[in-house]
């Protein structure tokens, strides 16, 4: 049976690489025979900021924010999760994080009983976030803490309930050569091929 694959796409401009990373991902949800639903942040018009309007309501797990209902049923129909966007600052971008911020509420990615954080997200069997960056991967890792693998994939994602996860990052973009740059898009989308569930 198809799989339902959700990309989140966050990146305002059509001519860049990871514009072509999102290209590659879909061709490969595609060329595995699965469902593929594509989420553009920057063409949606997202406000990532949380606004009086959002924390009003916050705390009952509702949202003043329509899109925020729109995104939540997205997530409901997933089964798999693909996030593109680059890394600024050595993190994800402030509309990413917003989107995280302002869709995974409490009664709808979270509960808790009196103990710690319980995941509702268990209908997504795995996250994976393609990334690109100025520095290279190792340095990220090595020197900066590993914040995207630690705090974002195996931190935040695994709070609401996915459970696996991958990140894929070509570091030193602004030093790769075309043929680095076009084999990391082929290995991206034969990713999707690869993770699809038999």
């Amino acid at each position: 049976m198809p799989e339902h694959v959700l990309v989140v796409y966050c990146h305002p401009y059509e001519g860049s690489f990871c514009h072509a990373v999102k290209e590659s991902v879909v061709a490969g949800v595609e060329r595995a025979g699965d469902e593929c639903e594509v989420c553009d942040l920057h063409a949606d018009g997202f406000d990532p900021a949380m606004h009086a309007a959002d924390l009003k309501v916050y705390s009952k797990g509702e949202f003043a924010d329509p899109l925020v209902g729109t995104y939540q049923d997205q997530l409901r129909r997933a089964d798999r999760l693909v996030l593109v966007a680059p890394m600024w600052w050595s993190d994800i971008p402030a509309m990413l994080k917003g989107w995280i911020d302002k869709v995974m509420l409490e009664g709808f990615s979270w509960v808790q009983d009196g103990g710690p954080i319980r995941g509702c997200l268990t209908n997504i069997r795995r996250v994976d976030l393609y990334s690109t960056s100025a520095k290279a991967t190792e340095y990220t890792v090595e020197h900066l803490g590993d914040a995207i693998q630690k705090m974002l994939l195996d931190g935040t994602f695994k709070e609401v309930g996915i459970m696996e996860n991958g990140w894929h990052n070509l570091g030193s973009i602004g030093d790769s050569t075309l043929e680095q740059r076009q084999a990391w898009l082929a290995k991206a989308e034969q990713d999707q091929v690869d993770l699809a569930k038999a």
